[in-house]
């Protein structure tokens, strides 16, 4: 049966064993020493027993010494660490759903051919050449960062969380807010936010990562000048060339 030590432990234990083998080991010599000296009996005798017993302790901690390197290690246990999750009333999906036509049933319906179905490709977006430029001089983003998209909301409280969320809002309203999640961004690292109305392009920039905390919750908005106008948006987020979040939103007018 093998005991796991932990792997400071294992170097103290060494170290340890290291030292008892020199020390029981001069005792032993220095007692077979008074064995080929000592001029009375009982002397040479004593010597003699504690050469052999100091010879035994020196051959059971060499083994020891020599076992606890080889034996298993046990790492310290990684301290858990809190994700933030966000409240279920609070992230509506960034999908629309569309409406699906449903079939009604005719009296005498007659055998049609339809046309074998051919599958389009939706083209992938690509983020405009004008917010790469940056680039060069930023911070690659790491393989394993990502952003994570949260919530759309109509305002922001004292505390960063969300007021308002929805995925449709009103004409005329001034500001939108993008709530999303990052985690293992690092300074320097280049996010760029791409807002769209009706499929042209609204407002965008990129910014170099500020924060020193590699995950966390924050929300970036656009305040476009006279506010929303009824229509289709859609917002992304880049990090780096690799796009993380594509929300679409609509905003409707007012009635009367």
């Amino acid at each position: 049966m093998n005991i796991a030590i932990p792997r400071w432990l294992t170097l103290w234990l060494v170290g340890a064993g290291l030292a008892s083998i020199v020390l029981t080991l001069v005792v032993a010599i220095r007692a077979y020493v008074q064995v080929q000296r000592a001029g009375y009996y009982i002397v040479r005798e004593t010597a003699r027993r504690t050469a052999v017993r100091a010879s035994l302790l020196v051959m059971i901690l060499i083994v020891m010494t020599i076992i606890i390197p080889f034996n298993p290690k046990q790492d310290p246990a990684p301290e858990p660490t809190l994700a933030p999750t966000p409240h279920s009333s609070l992230a509506p999906t960034s999908t629309r759903v569309m409406p699906t036509a449903t079939a009604t049933a005719t009296p005498t319906p007659l055998p049609t051919a339809t046309e074998p179905f051919i599958p389009t490709s939706t083209p992938q977006p690509t983020l405009p050449i004008t917010f790469t430029a940056s680039f060069s001089q930023s911070v690659p983003p790491p393989a394993d960062a990502s952003i994570e998209f949260w919530t759309l909301a109509q305002g922001v409280s004292d505390d960063n969380r969300p007021v308002e969320p929805a995925t449709q809002f009103a004409e005329g309203i001034e500001r939108i807010y993008l709530f999303f999640i990052y985690d293992g961004l690092l300074p320097g690292v280049p996010i760029t936010v791409v807002w769209y109305r009706d499929g042209e392009f609204l407002s965008g920039g990129t910014d170099l990562w500020e924060l020193q905390q590699s995950r966390g919750e924050r929300y970036v908005f656009l305040t476009p000048g006279g506010g929303y106008t009824a229509g289709e948006y859609e917002v992304q987020v880049w990090l780096g060339s690799r796009m993380q979040v594509r929300v679409f939103f609509s905003v409707v007018g007012v009635r009367d």
